[in-house]
């Protein structure tokens, strides 16, 4: 008997006209060495457009808080003043020292610039916003012979009734200038008029060109050198390290 192998007469699934097509893996298409370079080149364009953009937009966000912190400080200084006879204190380097003293500023670091060194209070004080010690009458009210510990007095209110109020400054961001460049540090004392080889402490530009400020009707301020030499403020140092004066480079 002889044995009869079943055919198989299955036709493929593709030789059907109503079938869907089969579906053949492609092999992947991979990134050429060339494409690659373009993309990383592209990336990297990228970045250096976006950087500048980036750090001034964060030192613009450090101004408004460096800013606001001023603002209160000359706040405090007006409230201290109504309560000890019009008068405002500072030992020789140091304004911020009887407000924190005296709880009328909660933290020392609501008197230091937060975009320069060192950005918040140290224990010696001395590196926090300066306050003017030039053409205003500051008496030194404790024994002359404590001059290293000397205590001095302002008169608030005298200031008030003879300069005026909107437009006379007592704060600003400062630096040291040590003759060729600016020394890494804030500092408490301020001079901001003469241009003389001898002033060390002086407005600082350090806000994308700019130094924030504070006038003895309350207000504070972002100010550029045009409108510093408006509220005379006639020396200031800049990030490049140069001193201005007059609004023009000075030795």
């Amino acid at each position: 008997m002889k044995s009869h192998r079943l055919q198989n007469t299955t036709k493929p699934r593709d030789c059907y006209p109503s079938a869907p097509p089969c579906h053949r893996t492609r092999p992947t298409h991979a990134f050429t060495l060339i494409e690659l370079l373009v993309v990383i080149s592209i990336i990297a364009l990228l970045i250096a457009l976006l950087l500048p953009a980036l750090r001034n937009a964060r030192e613009a966000a450090l101004s408004t808080k460096c800013l606001s912190q001023m603002r209160q400080s000359g706040i405090a200084i007006k409230i201290y003043a109504q309560d000890y006879r019009g008068h405002i204190r500072r030992d020789v380097t140091n304004w911020v020292k009887p407000l924190l003293a005296n709880d009328y500023i909660a933290s020392g670091d609501g008197g230091v610039c937060p975009s320069w060194e060192p950005f918040s209070y140290q224990s010696n004080g001395s590196q926090i916003y300066g306050i003017r010690i030039e053409g205003v009458n500051w008496t030194q009210i404790n024994p002359p012979a404590n001059a290293a510990n000397a205590i001095y007095a302002l008169s608030l209110h005298e200031l008030e009734d003879t300069r005026k109020p909107t437009e006379f400054l007592l704060l600003s961001d400062t630096a040291q200038y040590n003759g060729v460049g600016v020394t890494l540090t804030q500092t408490g004392q301020w001079q901001p008029g003469m241009n003389n080889p001898t002033r060390r402490h002086i407005t600082h530009t350090r806000h994308l060109g700019a130094a924030n400020v504070w006038a003895i009707d309350g207000h504070a301020e972002s100010q550029s050198g045009d409108v510093l030499l408006e509220h005379e403020v006639r020396l200031w140092v800049g990030m490049d390290g140069m001193r201005y004066f007059n609004g023009a480079p000075s030795p």
